[in-house]
């Protein structure tokens, strides 16, 4: 009976140790959690204080410069009229929106709608060109290319090429561009201006759109039709839309009829 007494003594001797050493265990765990979420705080607090401090001192700036925003005062923005046709073979017109901004010397592209492959490309050596015309560029900005077209999603070909090219040199040197020229067209590494189809649904669709100019690549005037055989495009706008159409070669050109 004594003997079964010391077991019993041990045993319960030996649960309550597991308990304390089991409590101590969960004591300890919470006090390092605690340290560590302390610490976060801390860090936390430390961070807010610094963008708290950094804001404080953009606004200090921007007063002083008679209430300029600093962060806006290197962003410019600027549209053009793009011109496609449907997959129904009709002349769509949409506008081109590029932003100028801080960065580090990309190109970024709003992917809706989604760009296929080609017009990847026309942006990609419209910028070039552009950046090739532009004197004492600085490679400490980005531009930003949002294409706006109603009912497509996604936007293919390379006629956008010459637009992208004018609105981009017209962005990057300063410079405001008319609101009655609209331009279709391939844009190729020399500044060139390439063949496109689709010319005489464009000219309509500009037409439609109140626009007074349409530049068209050179040579694209004089339409072959199955009916009609050749049209003469200028002609046959002017007559019929009161539409001006003027064929162009390069984006030297082209320039001079969009500036202000």
């Amino acid at each position: 009976m004594k003997r079964n007494t010391i077991y019993k003594n041990r045993s319960n001797t030996l649960i309550i140790g597991l308990l304390a050493s089991f409590i101590i265990i969960l004591i300890v765990s919470n006090l390092f959690a605690f340290y560590i979420i302390k610490e976060n705080i801390g860090k936390i607090t430390s961070d807010i204080s610094y963008i708290t401090g950094s804001i404080s001192g953009l606004v200090s700036a921007d007063n002083s410069n008679g209430g300029v925003n600093t962060l806006e005062s290197f962003k410019r923005e600027i549209s053009i009229p793009i011109v496609a046709v449907s997959v129904e073979g009709k002349g769509i017109l949409g506008k081109l929106n590029i932003k100028l901004v801080q960065g580090e010397n990309n190109i970024l592209i709003n992917t809706n709608p989604f760009l296929e492959l080609e017009i990847q490309k026309s942006i990609a050596k419209g910028v070039r060109v552009a950046k090739l015309k532009t004197e004492n560029y600085n490679l400490d900005k980005d531009l930003v290319f949002d294409f706006q077209i109603s009912n497509s999603s996604v936007m293919g070909g390379e006629s956008a090429g010459a637009a992208i090219t004018v609105a981009s040199i017209a962005l990057l040197n300063g410079i405001e561009i008319k609101n009655d020229t609209a331009i279709t067209g391939s844009i190729n590494s020399d500044g060139s201006i390439g063949n496109i189809g689709g010319v005489k649904e464009k000219a309509k669709s500009v037409a439609s759109a109140g626009y007074k100019y349409f530049i068209i690549p050179q040579g694209q005037s004089s339409i072959p039709t199955p009916d009609e055989g050749v049209i003469n495009l200028k002609e046959y706008a002017k007559q019929e839309w009161n539409l001006e159409i003027i064929e162009v070669s390069t984006i030297e050109e082209a320039l001079p009829y969009f500036v202000k």
